[in-house]
C-alpha cells in the first residue's frame, strides 16, 4: 500500500493547491503527493539535500506553476 508524501503536512505548494478539483491537479497530487511517486519529488528532493522548502509555486516537476495550470480549478 502507497503512503502520502512524509513531508505533505508541511508542504507550502500542497497546502496552496490542496483544494483545487481539476483532473490535472488531481493528478499531480495523486502522483507526488498522496502515495503515488513521492520519490520523484523535485520540492522533496530539494528539501532533503538543502533543509528548506522551494518556493510555493514550484510543482513537483521542479518547474513554476504556469498561469494556465494555475487557472485551474
Amino acid at each position: 500500500m502507497a503512503k502520502d508524501c512524509e513531508l505533505i503536512d508541511h508542504c507550502c505548494f500542497f497546502n496552496k493547491f490542496k483544494n483545487r478539483q481539476s483532473i490535472a491537479w488531481q493528478g499531480i497530487f495523486r502522483i507526488y503527493c498522496l502515495g503515488g511517486l513521492p520519490f520523484l519529488c523535485e520540492r522533496r528532493r530539494f528539501h532533503f539535500e538543502s533543509g528548506q522548502q522551494p518556493s510555493e509555486n514550484i510543482m513537483p516537476t521542479g518547474k513554476l506553476v504556469s498561469r494556465g495550470f494555475a487557472a485551474l480549478p
